[in-house]
């Protein structure tokens, strides 16, 4: 899958619809690569708290835990330290 692809999308339209047909494993994926590369201003909004940003990167490295991917975990934490 060409997670670049679909992130770098300049077709909104394009883009929600590919969204709808990923799996749960791939969505959870590109979350976490949109985050890790900083893609589409994941975490540049100022209107959403930054508690809720970091509760929505908790359910991530639940995610990354339960499938044992602890470094991507170690790096979505580092991320939480500064927010």
């Amino acid at each position: 899958m060409n997670y670049d692809e679909i992130l770098n999308s300049e077709n909104p339209f394009q883009f929600f619809n590919k969204l709808a047909t990923l799996s749960k494993e791939h969505f959870m994926e590109l979350l976490y690569r949109a985050l890790i590369d900083n893609k589409m201003g994941a975490l540049q909004d100022e209107t959403t708290p930054r508690e809720r940003k970091i509760e929505a990167i908790n359910i991530l490295i639940k995610w990354f835990e339960d499938h044992e991917e602890y470094e991507k975990c170690h790096r979505l934490k580092n991320i939480i330290k500064v927010i």
